[in-house]
């Protein structure tokens, strides 16, 4: 599903899938960039009546100058300093609302501006025939190692890790072999 927005000098483009949410972010009011910091980012769940800031892994250096590293922190308090921002949380078949509020002031001082909200939906893993299933590769990297440390997936118990890694792909795979009629 593909959504575009324009409110209080910015546009937000939303691009989701199935476990992902793509915002691209646009200042179309050249005044709205001047003392821009960044973007905290909202997201409200409407499937499951949750809202909350979402986190990211940058923080200003006047703010945290030896941060943990993989270490989470709320965009509220560190905002994205990029025009486009990945929300690798969502949730197959959910309705969320995503509000990108600029950040001005200083890092010791942060203030929200108006920002711009949009409402998408995320695909359905399995809706008919076709599925599509796409397993945790490069990008989960990071979030494997703060779930699981830096243990290899055969290291972690009860097959935990690849379960996490393979995200349906492995389940949907195995059961689509067993629809399988016929002689071998």
């Amino acid at each position: 599903m593909r959504k575009r927005t324009h409110r209080n000098g910015f546009s937000l483009h939303a691009i989701a899938g199935t476990y992902v949410v793509m915002l691209g972010i646009d200042i179309t009011d050249l005044e709205k960039r001047k003392g821009l910091l960044g973007f905290a980012v909202h997201r409200e769940d409407k499937t499951e009546g949750e809202q909350y800031w979402l986190p990211g892994y940058k923080t200003f250096e006047a703010n945290n100058p030896t941060p943990v590293p993989g270490s989470l922190i709320s965009t509220r308090e560190a905002p994205v300093q990029s025009l486009m921002w990945n929300d690798y949380t969502a949730k197959p078949h959910h309705t969320y609302t995503y509000t990108i509020v600029p950040i001005t002031g200083t890092p010791k001082n942060l203030v929200e501006g108006k920002g711009v909200s949009i409402t998408i939906s995320t695909e359905d893993v399995d809706s008919g025939t076709h599925a599509v299933f796409f397993n945790r590769g490069v990008i989960g990297s990071e979030a494997y190692s703060r779930k699981f440390g830096n243990v290899a997936p055969d290291q972690v118990p009860k097959d935990l890790a690849y379960t996490w890694l393979s995200r349906g792909l492995e389940e949907a795979m195995l059961a689509f072999i067993h629809q399988a009629k016929g002689k071998h």
